[in-house]
């Protein structure tokens, strides 16, 4: 029952983060990283690019971040086996992150290729 009350309390401020930020467009302060280093971190224009993609503007979506496509899917994938647990009582997201550790050194690289693409030649 615990774990259960935890997962519906991320699901709740999951929808209200995905609400403020994507539909309503309200900001939080910016980038940290683009604000202390003065570069681009491999998230910037997630935001932007979530937006379009809400739209289906997936063209615009790659030009302000071209790993968005994919992160958004992860993300919707992710939330969609966190309803999975709280109405079936499995642990479809523990599975999840467990398998992924395996690849942290791939993600990492990726994330770092991203961000030097997005300094080198940024699309917008």
């Amino acid at each position: 029952m615990k774990n259960r009350v935890f997962k519906i309390s991320i699901i709740s401020i999951v929808m209200i983060l995905f609400y403020l930020l994507i539909i309503e467009g309200y900001s939080i302060g910016g980038c940290v990283f683009r604000n202390l280093l003065d570069i681009k971190c491999p998230a910037c224009g997630l935001t932007r690019a979530f937006r379009l993609l809400i739209n289906l503007d997936i063209i615009n979506a790659i030009k302000f971040n071209f790993l968005a496509p994919i992160i958004f899917l992860f993300f919707l994938y992710l939330f969609i086996c966190l309803i999975i647990d709280i109405l079936f009582n499995k642990n479809l997201l523990e599975k999840i992150f467990i398998h992924i550790g395996k690849y942290y050194i791939y993600i990492i690289a990726v994330l770092i290729i991203s961000m030097i693409i997005n300094n080198i030649h940024p699309l917008v």
